[in-house]
């Protein structure tokens, strides 16, 4: 039985060969509820990440920052930790934002969870002073469905600093952050 249980998590696995599909999503997070991190541990991107948020404005109690497609990485909860309290966290995956609420509804009371597609999200412009994407980006850019998806979510993501930590040339730089800011994307 043990074994019938890995299969079925290797198999799914296999299937989320398409990022962009929700219903596989749903699948993954109901077989693997625990912390996933697909990228970097914490450990790795605290020192950079909280330097490189440290330097806006407002300060990190209030300085609201999205987290699209944030999945079960616990990547939200150690910024919250590190005063970074006014997190909104958004996925198209009920399963994983239900979770992820339960888990964190009574540590971390001031953090959001929304049930939301990043490619159409529902805020106000300029409502975020940071977004922190731990992959999000890399999630909608299929090979057989081009940019459309990527350009449909970075025309909503107008802010003023957008957090870009990637695996794209992960053979030459293990994981990479990088940031941009601008008035508008």
């Amino acid at each position: 039985m043990a074994s019938k249980s890995k299969t079925e998590k290797k198999d799914l696995l296999d299937t989320l060969g398409d990022f962009t599909s929700k219903e596989n999503w749903d699948n993954f997070f109901t077989i693997r509820p625990d912390s996933f991190e697909w990228y970097a541990e914490w450990p790795h991107l605290r020192d950079p990440l909280i330097s490189l948020l440290q330097t806006l404005t407002p300060p990190p109690a209030s300085l609201p920052v999205l987290v699209p497609g944030c999945g079960n990485s616990r990547l939200s909860e150690h910024l919250y930790d590190a005063g970074f309290t006014s997190i909104t966290n958004i996925d198209f995956s009920k399963v994983v934002i239900g979770d992820m609420l339960r888990r964190n509804i009574r540590s971390r009371p001031l953090m959001r969870w929304r049930v939301m597609d990043m490619t159409a999200m529902q805020f106000e412009d300029e409502f975020f002073g940071a977004v922190v994407d731990k992959g999000g980006l890399d999630a909608l850019m299929e090979p057989k469905l081009g940019p459309t998806l990527g350009n449909q979510y970075l025309s909503e993501v107008s802010i003023f600093f957008y957090l870009f930590i990637s695996m794209k040339h992960r053979h030459k730089h293990g994981h990479w952050i990088r940031h941009l800011t601008c008035g508008h994307m």
